[in-house]
């Protein structure tokens, strides 16, 4: 959908209060002319910020002096587009702008090539898929150094709080189990049993304690009397001890002085002591039986005075002393089972305790040993002191058989271990426990996370690349075509070759070599030796304008949305011949008819007349910048009457010639080529630009009679000959010969029959 009309151009450049005069609506081709520092420039500034929707391009130019704020009014076909403090309305993306800023952004800038306009071109060639393709992959590089960065820092922070002799990736790599305490404790007790292993190594093992048991069947013994002892001898021994009271020891006194009456008489009086039946119970009484009785209760009383005596006491707590000992050096180097030393050893004195009442018990037994002896309270309280005492002699040993095999495992382990180990072993402890510290386990997420991310990005990055290289892989090549095909066009003796994909600075360019008579040469850079051929020394201006342009059409002749585009033409023939500015408004020409409507903004009167000739009326529109006071506005503008005054002028001078004689004959004849010349140019303006009538009588007469003025060349070769020596002066070797009056009317009036009709070029078919 095209542009209709500039409506409002107010404090922009030199458009102050712009005002429009007669009819100023676009049509298909719209060719706008204006003196150099008209506006001509500010209008293509207007349109690109159409397209980008960058106020900035507005806001630069803004009018000296003013401190208005730019507004701008334009009416397009889907709607007015207006612009003011908020910027654009809307934004025409579909406009296409070809000037100096194409230029110097997209292909040079004066005689260099700067890195900027090969990544610029490359968008150019490739086109808008290839641009998302580049662009995302210039996204994505920007993000992999954002993320680089982000992750060089969280590496910083990271290194910072690594153990020394420790790498940042095996720090890392301890995110296992995280260490206990207890490893570490345990690590540095195994360092600290290292420095001193030989002395560990001979430690001796604890040793247990020896408790005597229990006493078994004391109650048994003390309940047990004699077989075998008469009853009558049994009740006479009662009776007799009956007499004496409870005399202590008496039957025991009794039983020892048996053993003196062996010799019949008495020990004491002498009497006869056969047949006195006392003696005879006393005998039967204290039988074998009762002395083998009295005898192991002796036994008894001496084996638990034995096994509960001082001695024993004595031993056991030597065996405390040492195991106490003991265990406190063990324990500086690996953790041993508690031992309460303190507690047994003051239940130990219960052994003594028992001793004393069994002692009483068995001497009680002995005094009266066919009477059965009761347990006494102190004898009950003993054997419970002494059960308790052997309950807790039995945890205690069992604390000995614990506490051996740690010392057996500490000593085996001495035996194959070494220090440096051991300490290198406590570091990777310590530092594994530091690893999973909160903060710490936070910065090694982190971290992990920022690294997964730059890969992942960088995968996209890979695979973007992969698909742009795929993809530029033949638009490069079809474009490098159609540049040379434009090239030829217009003429060029260069083309250009090479052209190929890089990735210079990390994003995608474009680069090229220029081939000069089969020859290829390098763009070269801005710094590059004069010495050396480069773009700079071996591209004339109007080559390097010629190949802009050629860049730019390729473009547009490669763009899928080209139907839809409004393509704009800024001065777009710098520094270019005739025949290239012939070629130039051709192309322009063509080029309105693949794309929706094309405006050229030209200060060069002669140029717009050239894209004119040649379109239909009614797909034709001229317009004006004129001058306002100092201010400029757009006007209607009349281009054939503009292009023919002069034409004109030279015509009326001629006729009044022809008719009264008047006039200075060198003037007349000077005006005569410059009537023909123009004649035949609108005449066949698709084929005499810049020509001289003497190659426009040339070409006539090649093309003979198919030719629309070959029934003129006659007259206008003649009329050539005639005027050529006036024009160019003397031709060398002739002498000067003067005008007749005669004959230059004679000539007059030939040039005037032949431009006798009123000027009405011919319209060629759009190209």
């Amino acid at each position: 959908m095209p542009i209709e009309r500039f409506i409002r151009l107010n404090n922009v450049g030199r458009f102050r209060r712009s005002s429009s005069s007669g009819d100023v609506s676009f049509r298909r081709y719209t060719l706008i002319y204006g003196e150099n520092g008209r506006g001509k420039t500010t209008l293509c500034a207007v349109l690109r910020s159409l397209k980008t929707g960058d106020g900035a391009f507005i806001l630069g130019r803004r009018t000296l002096g003013s401190a208005d704020v730019p507004v701008i009014e334009i009416r397009h076909s889907a709607g007015n587009l207006n612009f003011g403090p908020r910027g654009w309305s809307r934004t025409l993306p579909e406009i296409a702008v070809f000037d100096s800023t194409f230029v110097s952004q997209n292909v040079h800038s004066g005689d260099a090539i700067e890195p900027d306009h090969k990544r610029n071109l490359h968008k150019v060639i490739i086109g808008a898929e290839g641009v998302a393709l580049a662009t995302k992959i210039e996204t994505l590089d920007s993000n992999i150094r954002s993320k680089t960065t982000e992750l060089r820092d969280a590496k910083n922070t990271l290194q910072a709080v690594v153990p020394k002799d420790f790498t940042l990736e095996t720090f890392i790599g301890l995110a296992g189990r995280p260490t206990g305490d207890q490893e570490i404790t345990d690590a540095r007790t195994k360092i600290a049993a290292l420095k001193e292993a030989d002395s560990l190594k001979a430690q001796q093992a604890l040793r247990a304690l020896a408790m005597p048991e229990a006493p078994k069947g004391l109650r048994e013994l003390l309940e047990r009397s004699l077989d075998g002892v008469a009853a009558d001898a049994l009740t006479r021994f009662r009776a007799h001890l009956g007499k004496h009271g409870d005399a202590k020891d008496l039957e025991h006194w009794l039983a020892q002085g048996l053993a003196f009456a062996e010799q019949g008489d008495c020990p004491f009086c002498g009497r006869d002591l056969d047949g006195v039946e006392l003696v005879d119970a006393f005998k039967a009484f204290f039988s074998v039986a009762y002395g083998d009785f009295t005898k192991h209760l002796r036994e008894e009383l001496a084996r638990y005075d034995r096994e509960l005596g001082d001695r024993i006491v004595a031993e056991i707590r030597a065996t405390f002393e040492y195991n106490h000992k003991s265990l406190e050096i063990l324990s500086r180097f690996r953790t041993f089972v508690p031992m309460d030393f303190k507690a047994i050893a003051e239940k130990i004195t219960c052994i003594g305790k028992l001793r004393l009442e069994i002692k009483n018990l068995l001497s009680k037994k002995i005094s009266s040993p066919l009477d059965a002896v009761e347990f006494s309270e102190e004898f009950v309280e003993a054997i419970s002191e002494y059960n308790a005492c052997l309950e807790a002699s039995a945890g205690y040993n069992d604390s000995v058989v614990n506490n051996n095999e740690a010392l057996a495992k500490l000593q085996a382990s001495l035996a194959t271990a070494d220090l440096v180990s051991a300490e290198r072993e406590l570091a990777r402890l310590l530092a594994a426990k530091k690893r999973h510290e909160p903060d710490v386990r936070d910065l090694c997420e982190r971290f992990f996370r920022l690294g997964a991310e730059k890969d992942a990005l960088e995968t996209e990055k890979n695979e973007a690349k992969a698909a742009l290289d795929a993809y530029s892989e033949a638009i490069i090549s079809a474009f490098e075509q159609d540049i040379n095909t434009y090239l030829d066009r217009f003429g060029a003796d260069f083309r250009i070759t090479g052209t190929r994909q890089t990735y210079s600075g990390r994003v995608p360019n474009s680069s090229y070599q220029i081939q000069i008579n089969g020859v290829a040469v390098d763009l070269g850079t801005p710094d590059a030796p004069l010495d050396r051929p480069t773009f700079k020394n071996t591209l004339s201006g109007g080559d390097r304008s010629t190949l802009a342009l050629s860049f730019f059409l390729a473009q547009l002749h490669r763009d899928p949305e080209k139907a839809r585009r409004i393509v704009v033409f800024d001065d777009p023939f710098s520094s270019q011949d005739a025949f290239r500015r012939s070629q130039t408004a051709t192309q322009i020409r063509r080029c309105g008819t693949i794309v929706a409507q094309v405006i050229v903004l030209s200060h060069d009167l002669g140029f717009v007349k050239l894209v004119w000739d040649g379109l239909a009326p009614e797909e034709r529109k001229t317009l004006l910048i004129d001058r306002t006071g100092d201010d400029s506005c757009i006007r209607e503008f009349d281009l054939v009457n503009a292009t023919m005054g002069e034409f004109a002028a030279n015509r009326a001078v001629l006729h009044d010639y022809n008719v009264s004689g008047t006039g200075d004959p060198a003037d007349i004849v000077k005006r005569i080529r410059p009537v023909l010349e123009t004649w035949c140019r609108n005449r066949c303006s698709h084929e005499f630009h810049d020509e001289t009538l003497g190659e426009m009588v040339q070409r006539i007469e090649q093309a003979g009679a198919v030719h629309p003025l070959f029934r003129v060349v006659e007259d206008i070769r003649d009329l050539n000959e005639f005027t050529r020596e006036r024009m160019h002066g003397e031709v060398p070797g002739a002498p000067p010969r003067p005008l007749d009056g005669t004959e230059l009317r004679a000539f007059v009036r030939r040039a005037l029959h032949i431009v006798r009709n009123e000027f009405e070029p011919a319209h060629e078919p759009a190209a």
